[in-house]
């Protein structure tokens, strides 16, 4: 029907957990208005708890299948970096970690073995932004496809494909379809300002912000 009800005010990034019963988001503290490193919340916006071991700098969450770790992304000590976070011991791992390049947007693959992300860094050619594929242990990076100028990515429910924005032409983004272990691309949209992407459950449906 359309409506809106406020669900978590001053959240960023928000991200259900597998079985749907909480969100994990970043912060923004409501006095201070300044960043306040991941929480939790229950699915109702109750119960609103910050993940121990989480930093100010914290960002863009992903839950693990499983529901008992998260994924994001981080500038800490100088550096970019993504990072996983045990939610019952607050214990945080590194998982990539560079000075020269900035780890953005990492998302869990279904199977919980894999993680996608975008790396965004200087080169001849300019500012690129290209899609990567990790281990989940932070193991075996490796590039998928040629796409330069990806803004966002998740995986399909299946774990074989990816759906991505991406600048393929100035002023537009479009919606891409990545094979995850060929990095085929095929074009769901061109030609306007299409963003944000995520595929349905069932996988019968992308939705998108245009």
């Amino acid at each position: 029907c359309g409506d809106h009800d406020v669900l978590i005010s001053n959240a960023l990034s928000p991200a259900w957990s597998p079985d749907g019963t909480q969100v994990a988001f970043q912060y923004v503290n409501p006095k201070s208005g300044q960043f306040d490193g991941l929480w939790v919340a229950d699915a109702d916006g109750s119960n609103l708890t910050p993940v121990a071991g989480s930093v100010a700098t914290d960002r863009a969450p992903s839950w693990s299948p499983d529901g008992t770790m998260l994924a994001f992304e981080s500038f800490r000590e100088g550096s970019s970096g993504i990072y996983t976070v045990d939610l019952a011991s607050g214990e945080v791992t590194a998982l990539l970690v560079a000075e020269q390049a900035a780890y953005e947007l990492p998302r869990w693959s279904p199977d919980g073995t894999q993680i996608a992300y975008i790396m965004r860094r200087t080169t001849t050619e300019g500012e690129v932004q290209r899609l990567y594929v990790v281990d989940a242990e932070g193991t075996n990076p490796r590039h998928v496809s040629d796409l330069n100028h990806v803004s966002s990515v998740n995986w399909s429910p299946d774990g074989t494909q990816l759906v991505v924005a991406a600048e393929r032409a100035a002023f537009t983004s479009d919606i891409l379809v990545v094979d995850a272990v060929e990095g085929t691309v095929t074009t769901l949209t061109e030609g306007s300002v299409d963003r944000a992407p995520v595929w349905s459950p069932d996988r019968a449906y992308i939705a998108f912000v245009r």
